[in-house]
């Protein structure tokens, strides 16, 4: 299933920011509701300018930003697409019904780290750091978290299991070749 939700605060901005995800999202969107001014690259990530083509009481077209991302290569693993388009409130509806008329329904929260989760984008323990960080109450707390989930912590655990594994191994070792003469570990 294709989702999408609004991804800067409601309000009026200079730019709003739409986010999509799912597979076949380009297809659904690029040719109806997008139009790039140039071809899109076949590159994991690319930047296009265009317009948008809204029908009913915006039948004029809008100018617009995507980000697109391919399959694999986004947040979610999934092929995904960011529209950055004026901030005007009215826009950001038409735009966002226009988007679910296309297919997507709106994202529950949390959804796309739990999709990014599924997809093998992200481990559980930067899924509790996403959360840590959106709950952030000060400046230090935002930046452990941001440290989580740059997989800092992940980085120590692995190569504190890593020096584990390779204890075990000598240990175990040791003990299957008592009799023979085998240098000792140098712990």
């Amino acid at each position: 299933m294709r989702i999408y939700a609004p991804a800067t605060p409601p309000g009026a901005a200079r730019r709003a920011t739409i986010r999509l995800s799912g597979p076949g999202s380009l297809s659904r969107i690029v040719p109806i509701l997008f139009l790039p001014d140039r071809p899109l690259p076949a590159r994991p990530w690319s930047w296009a300018d265009g317009t948008l083509r809204l029908t009913g009481q915006w039948p004029v077209s809008v100018p617009a930003a995507a980000l697109v991302c391919l399959a694999g290569s986004g947040y979610t693993g999934e092929e995904a697409l960011e529209l950055h388009i004026p901030g005007a409130p009215p826009l950001v509806e038409a735009v966002c019904a226009a988007v679910a008329a296309c297919g997507f329904r709106l994202a529950e929260p949390g959804e796309f780290t739990r999709r990014a989760w599924l997809n093998g984008r992200l481990s559980a323990g930067q899924v509790e750091a996403v959360a840590a960080l959106i709950a952030a109450g000060s400046a230090d707390e935002a930046a452990a978290a941001a440290r989580a989930l740059a997989g800092e912590a992940g980085r120590r655990f692995d190569a504190i299991a890593a020096r584990v594994r390779e204890v075990a191994a000598q240990v175990e070792l040791n003990l299957d070749f008592l009799e023979q003469d085998l240098p000792a570990y140098p712990w």
